[in-house]
């Protein structure tokens, strides 16, 4: 056994890595929907996204993303409701990855290849991420989490 992995009935190390989990989703996805909310470059790439993409009523549905993005980014940072923000943030991920995502990935590649270009898209480790806490919950550092204790406190 390695000397760094704690001992099984330890629950810091697990809580700790799903707040480091929630901290980085969360930032990414707070930074992101207040670009898109509140700066012109922000706001004209996701309406280009979004037309590109195929979205429906793009001029409706870019500020609501993007207000989704930023409220629960940051309650996921702060542990409020997380498993409601992770999976609604984890939808955004699917959604990105199918509509957006995987045009960006060559054509004319072997299974192998484009698994690999697949795997490598950022919607998909963040909405891995974003399943961690949709199933585990916050663990002990959070705020509220809507239901009594976190399995992982």
């Amino acid at each position: 056994m390695f000397p760094f992995v704690p001992p099984a009935e330890s629950r810091i190390a697990p809580s700790l890595l799903l707040l480091l989990s929630r901290i980085a989703s969360g930032t990414m996805f707070a930074v992101s929907g207040w670009n898109k909310l509140f700066t012109d470059d922000g706001r004209d790439r996701m309406l280009a996204t979004l037309m590109e993409a195929g979205i429906p009523w793009p001029a409706a549905s870019a500020p609501a993303v993007a207000m989704v993005e930023w409220v629960l980014g940051t309650t996921l940072v702060l542990g409020v409701l997380p498993r409601l923000s992770a999976a609604a943030l984890m939808m955004i991920c699917a959604v990105a990855a199918v509509t957006d995502g995987i045009g960006r990935i060559p054509a004319g590649l072997g299974p192998l290849d484009w698994l690999s270009w697949f795997l490598y898209l950022p919607e998909v480790p963040l909405g891995v991420a974003l399943a961690w806490v949709c199933v585990l919950g916050a663990g002990r550092y959070a705020l509220w989490t809507g239901r009594g204790a976190s399995p992982m406190a």
